[in-house]
């Protein structure tokens, strides 16, 4: 079996494959303050709650945007799974091209998600991933990484809201309003995030779209795309674990081409 592990932000994605399937995910809060031994014994306890051995990880493929955590993880691998993870980037030979002014910029989760979307979806495409910032990544025909876009993630951009405005309380959480116009203060921050988010990305598409002058296949991704993603029409697939499926062809291509 192979373990991937998307370190981000605010996120740790991690899935379990088994003969190309994703057969177990699990999303953890991204935690700094932990070692490896308390990383170590969170993976072992997740997949034994899952019913899963650990022993039977053969392979363990990583991608991290948290400089700070990546050792950290890569000990707890190799301490309680006996596996040596195998890294991969957007410098590694992922038979993506990079189209960009700087490519050695471009973070692995984009790259990866490139990789997914060339495997998985009609091209042109946008990926769309909802993280701590939201990207919106576009691959060309052949699997060209053209390049995207970055915005606040609308977790931040609700943070930012109450940090700056005081007479304003924190939702307990976002969700889609009953209607754009608010009648109580709640209401009207439920709107604006959610609507106004909303509106931002869709705008962001349609404007990509005719940049490439062509109608691309829209996925969106991430640990949010199950809040915005089902309610805009431009949005053709949303596919959660895009960039763990990015790991596991990274995965099949590095070891055919160690």
């Amino acid at each position: 079996m192979l373990l991937a592990a998307d370190i981000g932000n605010t996120e740790i994605a991690l899935g379990l494959f088994q003969n190309g399937r994703l057969i177990q995910p699990w999303r953890l809060r991204t935690d700094l303050n932990k070692n490896a031994d308390e990383y170590g014994a969170l993976l072992i306890s997740l997949m034994q709650a899952g019913g899963q051995d650990p022993k039977r990880i053969e392979r363990v493929c990583a991608a991290s945007v948290v400089p700070a955590l990546t050792q950290t993880f890569f000990q707890a691998c190799a301490q309680y799974l006996r596996c040596e993870p195998r890294i991969a980037t957007a410098e590694s030979n992922l038979g993506i091209q990079l189209d960009v002014d700087n490519p050695s910029e471009v973070g692995a989760d984009r790259a990866l998600n490139a990789l997914a979307v060339l495997r998985l979806y009609p091209l042109p495409a946008v990926v769309v991933d909802f993280g701590t910032a939201t990207n919106l990544d576009v691959v060309g025909e052949g699997g060209v990484f053209r390049g995207g876009a970055f915005m606040p993630g609308i977790q931040i951009s609700m943070d930012a809201l109450f940090q700056k405005a005081s007479m304003l309380k924190p939702l307990e959480k976002i969700e889609k309003p009953k209607r754009a116009i608010g009648r109580n203060t709640s209401e009207c921050i439920q709107s604006g995030l959610y609507y106004g988010y909303l509106g931002q990305m869709e705008r962001m598409i349609e404007r990509i779209a005719e940049e490439l002058d062509a109608k691309p296949t829209v996925v969106a991704t991430g640990g949010l795309s199950s809040l915005l993603a089902p309610h805009s029409e431009l949005v053709d697939a949303i596919d959660p674990y895009l960039t763990l499926k990015g790991l596991l062809f990274a995965d099949e291509r590095l070891r055919g081409h160690s």
